[in-house]
């Protein structure tokens, strides 16, 4: 994204995701537009955004971390990982 960025000032970030993600190259970027997963009609729905068909007028539930301090997350809570303790 940030290499994008240096190369087009005018970038939008388009994500599909099913929790929070980093976004510590969210100044380097227009707009961040996040959905969650969705089904067949999810581009269509991405696109009437984009062009101004609809307007989204809503709030995300969760914060979009900028580093992963933010989430405090350890290391014993990634699954497949070996336990520090």
């Amino acid at each position: 994204i940030d290499a994008a960025a240096k190369l087009n000032h005018n970038i939008i970030v388009a994500c599909a995701a099913p929790g929070a993600f980093l976004t510590g190259w969210r100044d380097s970027v227009q707009a961040i537009l996040t959905t969650w997963p969705g089904g067949q009609e999810l581009a269509h729905a991405l696109v009437d955004v984009l062009f101004g068909e609809v307007n989204p007028s809503a709030r995300l539930p969760l914060t979009l971390p900028m580093t992963e301090t933010d989430l405090k997350f350890t290391q014993r809570m990634y699954p497949g990982l070996p336990d520090p303790a």
